[in-house]
């Protein structure tokens, strides 16, 4: 080869070759951290925007053994969540006539694990008690709530 031919290919060639290496070695490191950085990500409190609220709390759904009850919530037509969310906390006996407390719905709780017992009472009205891990849902759910109105950026 003639002496300017090498002296163009060490001008000219050097630099796409150096970014050539170093892209592969990063890519090479990150498939190296790839698990440590998806833990890392995974399990902090994330502030991403886009689906923040229901990835946060899946996580801690997931995280308190409460999947199952979450994904049973996905079973039940609005009305039935809205009565899960009126009466599933934990708290002492409260009597609650809305229009969505129905045999039927509260049957419908029971049957997806969120309610321990339905009775009727003699005046007709009903007596319920919330399970225990539906209480513990219930407050999962209400944090995120909570949480997310108070990271919202007023207009």
């Amino acid at each position: 080869m003639s002496e300017k031919i090498v002296v163009a290919l060490i001008e000219h060639a050097i630099r796409p070759v150096v970014y050539l290496v170093l892209g592969a070695a990063f890519i090479s490191w990150l498939f190296y951290v790839k698990e440590p950085l998806l833990d890392v990500v995974g399990s902090g409190d994330t502030t991403v925007r886009a689906g923040s609220f229901e990835v946060s709390l899946r996580a801690k759904a997931s995280a308190g053994d409460l999947s199952d009850e979450l994904a049973a919530l996905q079973m039940l037509n609005d009305t039935q969540l809205q009565l899960f969310l009126v009466i599933g906390k934990e708290r002492g006996p409260i009597q609650y006539h809305g229009e969505e407390v129905s045999e039927e719905n509260l049957n419908r709780l029971k049957e997806v694990g969120l309610l321990d017992d339905i009775r009727r009472t003699e005046q007709g009205a009903f007596q319920w008690s919330a399970s225990e891990k539906a209480n513990r849902l219930h407050d999962v759910i209400f944090r995120q709530v909570i949480r997310s109105i108070k990271r919202t950026n007023a207009p």
